[in-house]
């Protein structure tokens, strides 16, 4: 085969819409031929597509063309190369390449910014919801929160926005850059061309210049290419957000335990912190957000705390009152008309005469029965209520204004189970 150099035939479809079935540089419809590039002898029926694996981290590679001698049209002579030039596509072959590459390039820069006023319309449409929603949750609670979600213009935008895409031009860069070699090549052509057609050139030349300044952002690593990826991941990230929210992810829950050991007292400052995400559809950190200060403060007791430092009177009276005192273990549910009917319910009721009266809706029947009861001191800190045969370690602490007693069994054995009853006091 005699050598020809490169067969420049430009198209638009050739360069930025090649099939599936055919390699970069093959018209579509084209049976397509993959030879080993090692491969070396096979005779094969044209027309065809020659298409070769290469490591083109590597290796810049062609295929070059020859004309076979006989029989046919010898196409050796449409561009026969310069000394030392490879051969290139005539002057109007080139302007025209510059042309269709730039109308192909229009084309789809007004397609990449239809897509990306249908992606940024979707995330206005949220943002304005987000920006909202306050007042939805004011009035509507987490109902009308998620209900605005769900319908109208918010939803259909996310819909929308989700099926945008961009296209990238690569394959368009790389074939003006091609183009760009050719014109250099025709310009310097020996003999060199006219005046007129010098003068097409380097205007196809400027031209060409000025599509590739335009075209680079856009490609796969350009900025605008980039701007609309970092957009549709701010819209991933929503749509997946917006759709785990339900009833419950607009409650926020604390547990604050109450462990002490010894004879301490603690109080635990709870206050609600939160971050404002709507600076996150602009695409910047979320901010700390003020919600109106929102604080409680959880008081804790030991249990080993006696608060009575005046000692065993001064217990007694913290018990019983000046004259009686009722302590509820779990109120008191009275069936209204059922005489003597219940559903649930215990109280102590302690006497200043040491007499306690207990009261316990039993199988819904309320089980009244009395007791004696008295107070001993054990060692420095620990006071004892003793009733009947009963001995509890007792313990009072108070909170925002409510009293409460807690009795603890006190054993002797360690076999035996230790159980703690809290009561508060019927203040009524």
């Amino acid at each position: 085969m005699a050598s020809l150099g490169l067969l420049f035939v430009c198209s638009p479809s050739l360069y930025c819409q090649p099939t599936v079935n055919n390699p970069p540089g093959c018209p579509p419809n084209v049976k397509v031929v993959w030879v080993a590039p090692t491969g070396r002898g096979a005779v094969i029926q044209g027309p065809v597509c020659i298409a070769i694996a290469v490591n083109s981290l590597r290796y810049s590679s062609n295929i070059k063309l020859a004309t076979p001698m006989g029989a046919g049209p010898d196409l050796g002579d449409v561009f026969k190369p310069a000394s030392g030039i490879p051969a290139a596509p005539t002057v109007d072959q080139a302007v025209k390449e510059v042309v269709a590459l730039g109308t192909l390039w229009t084309r789809l820069e007004k397609l990449n910014s239809q897509q990306l006023a249908q992606l940024n319309s979707g995330l206005a449409g949220l943002r304005d919801l987000v920006a909202y929603s306050d007042v939805l949750f004011s009035t509507g609670k987490a109902k009308g929160v998620l209900q605005a979600l769900a319908l109208g213009r918010v939803r259909d935008g996310l819909e929308a926005a989700k099926k945008t895409s961009w296209g990238a031009c690569d394959d368009i860069y790389a074939n003006l850059k091609a183009t760009q070699l050719f014109i250099t090549q025709l310009l310097l052509a020996s003999p060199p061309p006219s005046d007129a057609d010098k003068a097409r050139l380097t205007a196809a030349e400027t031209a060409l210049e000025g599509l590739l300044t335009a075209v680079a952002p856009s490609m796969a690593n350009g900025d605008k290419t980039l701007a609309f990826q970092k957009q549709k991941h701010i819209l991933s990230w929503w749509i997946d957000y917006t759709a785990s929210l339900t009833d419950a992810s607009f409650v926020v829950k604390r547990y604050v335990p109450c462990s002490l050991p010894g004879d301490q007292t603690k109080s635990v400052a709870a206050t609600l912190s939160s971050l404002d995400l709507l600076p996150m559809l602009d695409g910047t950190a979320p901010t700390s957000a003020d919600l109106g200060n929102a604080s409680i403060t959880v008081s804790c007791s030991s249990p080993f705390v006696v608060a009575a430092p005046g000692g065993v009177r001064d217990t007694e009276r913290k018990l019983a009152g000046a004259r009686e005192q009722t302590w509820v273990f779990a109120r008191m549910e009275i069936v209204m008309g059922g005489e003597g009917k219940c559903r649930a319910g215990e109280t102590w009721r302690f006497g200043s005469g040491h007499d306690v009266q207990f009261k316990k809706c039993d199988q819904g029947k309320v089980a009244v029965s009395d007791r004696k009861w008295s107070i001993t001191e054990e060692g420095s800190l620990d006071m004892v209520l003793t009733i009947g045969p009963d001995h509890y370690y007792l313990t009072f602490w108070e909170v925002s204004g409510a009293r409460y007693m807690q009795l603890r069994t006190k054993v002797v054995t360690k076999t035996e189970a230790r159980i703690d009853k809290e009561f508060r006091l019927d203040q009524n």
